[in-house]
């Protein structure tokens, strides 16, 4: 288990930055680790005269049968919606096409696909199977063989740029090679380069290489580019030996794109028993445009979930899988069950959805537009959706919606005290023994699917929901509204390995929230909500019978994000505060600091022991992103710095870090590591050390810029 969980939480912060740091996107030359350009083919998941589709610098390359077009979008308004999340930006993202044709080139050219990787890639893009398409090999080499006659073309990558290539056999008309482009604002040669601009920047086709071999040398033919107009054509002023075969090599220059393949934030990340990562956020993937030149489109109906699975040792693709309708959807957790299937819990505001025959909600229920982020508008609402991905990523198990008419799944409550960047995207999925599938939510519907409800009406402005689905996601065993009369969520589910019993955590700010509990139910550890945010600890059998509900917290504000057990079964606590949480006798603290740690007892009826870690600054410095007690009841905690929260500045300045820290160093924008190790500790065997807690070992992940100041 501590293996594995290594492997969780640093995949969850490497790939979180929805709920992290603002990343840069744009890179001045390619990173060695960065994945080269991929031709993937079309098997009905886009429109039919698209053969092969690449991601390339700032968008997309549609492969067509006498030609391509490059699809960019504005990059910058992209990174910006996702940098800036307080910041209104306009509904309508820019983009552009550029289509580029082969004048009188052969329709009927074979054009085939060599050199395939390891990957697999998967689209369930829409509500009709018949346009959902897995399992497919991409390709790095394209070839369209006697485009013209005895002419050949190939298009392959190099690193992030692309370069095309004709061959043109022994006595073939090179002549009869014409490209005409339509769509560019501006068409120009200089210094022998072809430039051609677009409104999202320009591409650059560098004076072709020609040469030909001769008796096994290579022997370069002086080449350049005739312009007419919009059509290009080559030309050899010195002629060349037509008996011989000739290469025309030009290569193609992104010259002001971001240097990054399509935009895309990552929001979730969990493994598998054989130690596969899997990265789950949403990538920049628009529909294929019909006109070139400039154009328009929604901001948030661009996004589609994308699904990453790499090997243990994250050296490998295994596959990437694209899941979405024509409108937003966000991927807010993931969980692999005991047969290696993928389960995901998100929103969507699709009513395309891509939904499986005899799922428990075949409809989208609807709701209002609302923009959560900057830049992620839902443009019909939204309701959460669970699917089940096979092993290979290539099958869609299952898929449903689930939700009431009005929004689902998102956390967009202006009446919580503490809500930071990413918070509208909180909630859990969870497996049991038996692949039966629970969730934890919020909702603002009074009509959200219930069954053997514990409590069947919604009784605020947003409750928590917590539900219970069979592995196939045909049925609904048990649901419930979880809250009182004022704001409440849920964030966290676990399931307790000792008593078996499934246990939820979150925010309240309803002071009777306790009022659904059994009146033979022993009272909890606290029984009374204690003013402003709070936050709470409800235990439910796993048939969805509710035993108990603790809250937690100061007169100020505090939240339970959260939740894990030792392997005693004894729940443990994570949160922020901006009150004087207390701490107990002997365990490490920083004193006056805003993240919380509680442990109780599994009845919910005592404490062991809280903590506070941070800076001391009287409150939150950091976004918690994960947590997780292991088997030797050691808690590791991870989260960022560097946005906004309600009440104060998030930063990683100044949190304390160990001599042996693998990072040390931060400009107060990084992910954040720390270990608490349990005291006496049988797995260190540090039997004579009485401590209840130390601290073990912390670091800082991320760039160090030059002009920051260390922590």
């Amino acid at each position: 288990m501590m293996r594995c969980f290594i492997v969780s939480l640093f995949a969850t912060l490497m790939v979180s930055p929805a709920f992290s740091q603002h990343i840069d996107h744009h890179h001045d030359s390619p990173s060695p680790h960065t994945v080269p350009i991929r031709f993937i083919p079309n098997q009905k998941q886009w429109p039919a005269e698209v053969r092969y589709r690449a991601e390339i610098p700032g968008g997309h390359l549609y492969l067509e049968d006498t030609g391509w077009k490059y699809v960019f979008y504005d990059q910058e308004a992209i990174r910006q919606a996702h940098a800036s999340p307080q910041t209104k930006h306009n509904e309508r993202l820019r983009g552009h096409s550029l289509s580029v044709k082969m004048q009188g080139a052969s329709p009927r050219a074979q054009i085939r696909a060599s050199q395939s990787g390891p990957e697999k890639y998967n689209f369930f893009l829409g509500k009709d199977p018949q346009q959902w398409a897995g399992n497919l090999s991409a390709f790095r080499q394209i070839g369209y063989y006697n485009i013209y006659p005895g002419i050949n073309l190939k298009l392959l990558p190099n690193e992030q740029t692309l370069k095309y290539e004709f061959e043109i056999l022994p006595y073939a008309d090179s002549r009869a090679i014409a490209f005409s482009y339509e769509g560019a604002d501006r068409i120009f040669l200089q210094d022998g380069n072809l430039h051609l601009q677009t409104s999202m920047g320009e591409i650059i086709e560098k004076k072709p290489y020609c040469y030909q071999l001769i008796e096994g040398q290579k022997k370069e033919v002086p080449s350049e580019f005739l312009l007419s107009g919009q059509e290009v054509r080559f030309h050899f002023p010195e002629g060349y030996d037509r008996s011989q075969a000739l290469i025309i090599d030009p290569e193609l220059v992104f010259s002001t794109y971001s240097g990054s393949v399509s935009d895309n934030w990552g929001s979730t990340a969990t493994f598998d028993n054989e130690g596969n990562l899997y990265s789950g956020g949403i990538v920049f993937g628009a529909g294929f445009p019909t006109t070139s030149g400039a154009f328009d489109l929604s901001f948030g109906g661009g996004f589609d979930v994308g699904i990453l699975k790499f090997s243990a040792d994250g050296t490998e693709l295994r596959y990437a899988t694209y899941l979405g309708g024509n409108d937003a959807e966000f991927p807010h957790s993931m969980i692999v069950d005991n047969q290696n299937n993928l389960i995901i819990l998100g929103t969507t505001s699709s009513l395309n959805f891509p939904i499986t025959s005899g799922a428990f909600q075949t409809s989208f229920a609807g709701g209002q537009a609302f923009q959560p982020l900057s830049g992620l508008t839902y443009g019909f609402g939204s309701d959460l959706f669970i699917s089940k991905l096979n092993a290979s990523g290539n099958a869609l198990l299952g898929s449903t919606f689930l939700g009431g008419s009005t929004n689902d799944g998102i956390n967009v409550s202006a009446e919580a005290g503490i809500l930071n960047y990413g918070d509208q995207f909180r909630g859990e999925i969870i497996v049991d023994t038996n692949n039966d599938i629970y969730i934890a939510s919020t909702t603002t519907s009074a009509n959200f699917p219930v069954a053997n409800a514990v409590q069947g009406n919604r009784r605020g402005s947003q409750d928590g929901v917590v539900c219970k689905l069979n592995p196939n996601l045909t049925s609904l065993i048990w649901s419930t509204f979880l809250g009182g009369g004022a704001f409440d969520a849920a964030y966290s589910l676990k399931i307790n390995p000792v008593n078996n019993d499934l246990y939820i955590a979150g925010p309240t700010r309803s002071n009777d929230l306790r009022s659904i509990v059994p009146a033979t139910a022993p009272v909890p550890f606290r029984a009374t909500w204690s003013g402003n945010d709070d936050g709470y600890i409800a235990r439910f059998t796993t048939n969805g019978q509710l035993v108990q509900i603790t809250y937690l917290g100061t007169t100020a504000n505090d939240q339970v994000y959260f939740l894990d057990f030792d392997p005693e079964g004894n729940p443990h606590a994570v949160g922020l505060t901006f009150g004087t949480y207390p701490v107990s006798a002997g365990v490490y603290s920083n004193p006056n600091s805003g993240q919380f740690i509680d442990k109780l007892n599994e009845n919910l009826t005592a404490r062991f022991f809280s903590t506070v870690v941070g800076t001391g600054q009287g409150g939150p410095d950091i976004t918690i992103t994960a947590v997780l007690v292991n088997d030797c009841g050691n808690i590791y905690l991870a989260g960022w710095g560097s946005s906004s929260v309600s009440g104060g500045n998030l930063s990683t300045f100044g949190l304390p870090v160990t001599a042996d820290a693998y990072k040390s160093g931060t400009d107060g924008q990084d992910f954040y590591l720390m270990i608490l190790e349990k005291m006496p500790n049988p797995c260190f065997m540090l039997l004579s050390l009485a401590k209840t807690g130390a601290f073990r070992a912390t670091t800082w992940m991320g760039a160090l810029r030059a002009s920051a100041k260390t922590g």
